[in-house]
């Protein structure tokens, strides 16, 4: 979404990818700490939650850093395309190697 607000042609299309890009955000966080508590065995649970929670911290370093840059000399819209082009690679990787643990039921005794 951060991608399609580079491309956008109008103000209702800019406003449209910008709301995507904070629902995706928002519906981001619970599946990736379930998947992470699924994945991680307890004792190694909290750095795997300090590792991805600090990618928020970075990818807004980038985002400013790298994506004023851009902006200086090249435009938003570049900018906005570049700084989201890494984000559709990502999940493209995430979708064809991250697999979803298997269910475990758990049986409660009586």
């Amino acid at each position: 979404m951060t991608a399609m607000s580079g491309v956008a042609q109008n103000f209702v299309q800019l406003l449209l990818a910008r709301i995507g890009v904070g629902v995706g955000e928002a519906g981001c966080s619970p599946p990736a700490h379930s998947m992470i508590s699924d994945i991680f065995p307890e004792e190694k649970r909290a750095r795997a939650f300090a590792i991805y929670n600090l990618g928020i911290s970075i990818g807004i370093m980038f985002g400013y850093l790298l994506g004023g840059w851009i902006n200086e000399f090249y435009g938003w819209r570049v900018a906005f395309l570049v700084m989201g082009l890494p984000g559709i690679f990502m999940a493209l990787l995430v979708k064809l190697t991250l697999r979803e643990p298997p269910v475990v039921c758990l049986k409660q005794e009586r």
